[in-house]
Parts: C-alpha cells; sequence; structure tokens
C-alpha cells in the first residue's frame, strides 16, 4: 500500500510492520529510519501552521530539529550538506524563507522571533576623522 508523498521524491511503503522510505530515488546517504523521523517531523511543523504561528513554538521546534540533525552528524549519519538541506527544509515548513547560502567560511544569523520585537539594526560604522588645529 502506497502512501502519498510527503517530500518531492520521497513515499513511505508500508511493508507489513514497518514503514520504510523509499530512498533510492531520493538520493540521500541518511539511513532509512533516520530519514523517516526528519520526514515525520517536518510534516508535523507543516501540520501546526494556523494553529500554534506563535514564535516561541517555532523556535522551539527548530532547536530540538537543530540538535538532531546535530546528533545525526556526530554519528555519521549525514553530511554537512544534508544538515544544511534538512535545515532548510524545517525553516520553510515553519513558514519561513530560508536564505541563500552563505559562503565557505561565512556564518550567517536568521532572525525567527517577532518581526515587531526585532532590535534596530546597529548604527552605520563612522570611520574615524581627524580634526586639524
Amino acid at each position: 500500500m502506497a502512501y502519498p508523498r510527503t517530500l518531492p521524491g520521497v513515499c513511505r511503503r508500508d511493508y507489513g510492520h514497518r514503514a520504510h522510505l523509499d530512498i533510492a530515488r531520493y538520493g540521500s546517504s541518511v539511513n532509512p529510519e533516520a530519514q523517516w523521523y526528519l520526514v515525520e517531523t517536518l510534516a508535523r511543523a507543516r501540520g501546526n501552521l494556523g494553529i500554534r504561528d506563535d514564535y516561541e513554538s517555532k523556535q522551539r521546534t527548530l532547536s530540538h530539529f537543530a540538535g538532531v540533525l546535530a546528533a545525526f552528524r556526530y554519528q555519521d549519519g549525514m553530511t554537512q550538506e544534508e544538515e544544511h538541506d534538512w535545515y532548510r527544509k524545517m525553516l520553510v515548513a515553519l513558514g519561513y524563507e530560508a536564505p541563500d547560502l552563505p559562503p565557505p567560511g561565512v556564518a550567517a544569523a536568521i532572525h525567527l522571533g517577532d518581526p515587531e520585537k526585532r532590535p534596530p539594526p546597529p548604527p552605520a560604522e563612522i570611520t574615524p576623522t581627524f580634526l586639524r588645529s
């Protein structure tokens, strides 16, 4: 019995007592059980849109998901590129626009809180000038 797709290229199949992912078309090195957990978490986050739209629950969900990704990566269950891909998928699932990937060696920060409570940007740097007297 085939289930509807939850992500492009990923489908769920029921083989008796266990549900497996058909990852042959997805082309991932993530093991099927871990990948299924990640897909379920993304689906749960998408299902909560419109129901739990407060920023605290989105922050909690994203921080938990980031911790899970870090644990899978620590166990050599996924590569760094896959970790970034899954994180970006969760940002989209939570209703955020995923920013462009920064160049190698550069860190990027994303504000996930209430846009109205966002702190103002820092003032532009003022270049020092020397006054002669």
